[in-house]
């Protein structure tokens, strides 16, 4: 037979140790709201739809913006700046470049960087997802998800040779893409975060 504990039972567990107060705390600005703030736009004749990332290339003077939908702009670092120039159209790239034949579309751009030595070698590095035929998975381009480098043109303003793309690597094309790149300040290596290729939303 098994024990079994009546359903009367008011067995109570063994007290615990006294709390002592935390009287010492330094921390300060808790309950009171943080201190007044202003926003202000520092570019205000410009605009981008769906910004994902902004980036800096070593030796320039202009400042550079990927949007979701695959497209990277740049322009100077002055608040009088009216328009954005186009550096690249992932769109383009997938129509022109070999190797492309089962790419339907762009899904989106993620990340975007530039070699340490920029100013010499004219590298930037761009993550974008392409998509195939369908949604379903095995419908997913096993590479769809691209990090790439580009050779950019030392002119004003700059544009990425469509041409020079050399991918780096690739991976599952899905929701959970990643994509975020960056080069170590210490050690120079490219960093790139990744996703399993998995459905966003997966039921």
């Amino acid at each position: 037979s098994k024990a079994s504990t009546p359903p009367n039972d008011t067995t109570k567990p063994a007290s615990l140790p006294r709390r002592v107060p935390w009287t010492t705390s330094h921390v300060k600005g808790t309950p009171e709201p943080p201190p007044p703030y202003r926003t202000n736009r520092l570019f205000p004749k410009l605009g981008f739809k769906n910004p994902v990332v902004i980036s800096f290339a070593p030796g320039s003077k202009r400042i550079f913006v990927g949007d979701q939908a695959g497209k990277v702009w740049s322009f100077p670092n002055d608040p009088a700046v009216e328009k954005a120039d186009l550096v690249l159209d992932v769109k383009e790239i997938i129509k022109t470049n070999p190797g492309n034949e089962r790419v339907k579309g762009v899904d989106a751009l993620y990340g975007l960087t530039f070699h340490p030595d920029f100013a010499r070698n004219r590298f930037c590095y761009v993550c974008y997802v392409v998509n195939g035929e369908g949604r379903g998975p095995d419908k997913r381009l096993a590479d769809g998800t691209r990090v790439s480098r580009f050779k950019v043109t030392d002119t004003e303003p700059p544009r990425c040779i469509p041409e020079s793309e050399q991918i780096v690597i690739s991976w599952l094309q899905g929701g959970h893409n990643g994509g975020c790149l960056h080069f170590g300040p210490q050690d120079g290596c490219l960093y790139i975060s990744t996703g399993d290729g998995g459905f966003a939303n997966p039921p």
